[in-house]
């Protein structure tokens, strides 16, 4: 008799660790952020000129994401009283699906960037350190 109680009571222990682990499991997997990758940069440095400088080394797009990841963005309409330094197309792989996202690019007298990507109506800042490397990749000073 104790061995078929103490059978049971392990039964059910497994049962709660099995369960326990699997409520882990699903709430982790919930709560990754998606994934999202830079597969193509589109750079057009002057808006009077229309040349487009394309980037496609990997490298390259990875660093501007990393650039990305730091901006601080709030949602806000913004207006600028000059025009952008630079406007840049980002084709994203987000999620395995292919999307495009225009941005213009202020480098201001302070040496931080401001970004705004209007489809999305935010305004993003980019502190002056992260803001040089930023400014190197996209227009070369």
């Amino acid at each position: 008799m104790r061995k078929k109680e103490w059978g049971e009571e392990l039964k059910l222990k497994l049962f709660i660790c099995i369960l326990f682990f699997s409520l882990l499991v699903g709430c982790t997997a919930e709560n990754q952020e998606p994934l999202w990758e830079i597969t193509r940069v589109d750079v057009q440095k002057d808006a009077s000129n229309k040349e487009v400088v394309v980037i496609t080394e990997t490298e390259t797009m990875e660093l501007l994401k990393s650039y990305f990841e730091k901006i601080s963005w709030e949602n806000a309409k913004s207006d600028m009283a000059r025009k952008h330094d630079v406007n840049i197309i980002l084709t994203i792989d987000f999620d395995k699906k292919k999307i495009s996202k225009e941005y213009n690019i202020w480098f201001n007298k302070d040496n931080s960037a401001t970004v705004i990507d209007y489809n999305d109506h935010k305004t993003g800042r980019l502190n002056k350190k992260d803001a040089k490397g930023f400014k190197e990749i996209l227009i070369g000073s």
